[in-house]
């Protein structure tokens, strides 16, 4: 990873996660059921246990030299797309599934410019 491709993705995520966990839900998420998976327990045990079996992935994946960026990439959207799963099926009136579609949507556009900056 190159010094210029490392504060695109930096800023680009935290551009991202500023606009899609602290603005968009105001905006989305409606009505007087504003739950999130986090309160629920067992589900939060879930999420939990998600994020540490990718960190120990990543972990895995660098120590075998691995690409990261061909691991980070497909890990972020598969957890993305469990994570709105869960929302869909578990908080279906909350729409709060549509900000995590956004979070995918947007980190598609920040590892897209990262690619291109990167790899062409």
């Amino acid at each position: 990873m190159n010094p210029a491709s490392f504060s695109i993705l930096g800023t680009g995520s935290l551009v991202a996660v500023l606009l899609i966990y602290f603005v968009a839900p105001r905006f989305i998420v409606t009505g007087p059921d504003r739950r999130r998976l986090q309160d629920i327990p067992r589900l939060d045990l879930i999420m939990k246990i998600v994020i540490f079996s990718a960190i120990v992935l990543l972990l895995v994946a660098g120590v075998l030299n691995m690409n990261l960026d061909l691991v980070a990439f497909p890990l972020a959207i598969l957890i993305g797309l469990l994570f709105m799963f869960m929302e869909k099926k578990y908080l279906p009136d909350t729409r709060r599934h549509l900000v995590t579609l956004c979070w995918i949507g947007s980190l598609c556009v920040v590892f897209g410019i990262y690619a291109g900056v990167t790899y062409f």
